[in-house]
């Protein structure tokens, strides 16, 4: 025979079991596929797409993952578009790559409307509209004047809390830097030079300085003179 009755022949008995899924939400069609690469040589699977209906049977290993798959695909999904007002959304779909990754899950990206077009869970759905709404808000700009920290010592540290948005600069004459990006990030850039521009801790030392000039000698006694003759021939 061929190589797979022979496979069969030499395969020891094993029992088989028969189990009957009904997918909800899940087109059972689509599943044809996927399950015949899982059964075993002696299992069997049916698919009726009339009855929504998936009849296995096959030993007990086999038939225990086939009902783990159905299980995970068999979830319910809606679709929500989200409108962006700020935000690029090839950008903002960029950042739900780790979120709609389900084998459910599908995004299209409306670039003329900016727009995305998301179908998946609603769980995964209510993750990607809480990172939408805060990826999609109006940029802020501020100024920041330094008192004493320099620009070039901050700068480094404020382009590590940038978004791909975020815009940064200063003026080295005014000491001044420039900042643009989304309202939580200058947040967070305002506490840090907040905590950098402080004055350097000083301390104050005050001396006498005393100058001895050692080239004239000290000078004891008194000295007198006279002008007036003292006696014949005496000296003034």
């Amino acid at each position: 025979g061929s190589q797979q009755v022979i496979g069969c022949m030499k395969m020891e008995e094993v029992e088989l079991i028969t189990r009957t899924f009904t997918p909800v939400y899940l087109d059972v069609t689509q599943l044809q596929d996927t399950l015949e690469g899982m059964r075993s040589p002696n299992g069997q699977v049916i698919i009726d797409p009339d009855s929504q209906k998936i009849i296995v049977r096959d030993i007990p290993a086999a038939v225990e993952a086939m009902d783990q798959l159905i299980q995970q695909l068999d979830v319910q999904t809606e679709t929500r578009v989200f409108n962006l007002r700020y935000a690029n959304a090839q950008e903002v779909a960029d950042q739900l790559a780790g979120v709609i990754n389900t084998k459910e899950g599908e995004l299209f990206v409306d670039a003329r409307n900016n727009r995305l077009i998301i179908t998946d869970t609603p769980e995964r759905l209510d993750q990607a509209q809480a990172i939408i709404e805060a990826l999609d808000v109006e940029l802020r700009f501020e100024v920041i004047p330094l008192a004493f920290a320099l620009p070039e010592d901050v700068m480094p540290l404020i382009e590590g809390l940038l978004t791909e948005n975020g815009y940064v600069d200063f003026d080295p004459r005014t000491n001044r830097i420039f900042l643009q990006d989304i309202p939580s990030v200058v947040d967070q850039v305002l506490r840090l030079v907040k905590e950098l521009d402080i004055p350097t801790q000083q301390i104050w030392i005050e001396s006498d300085i005393v100058q001895i000039n050692t080239n004239k000698s000290l000078t004891l006694g008194t000295s007198a003179a006279f002008s007036k003759v003292i006696g014949a021939g005496g000296i003034p």
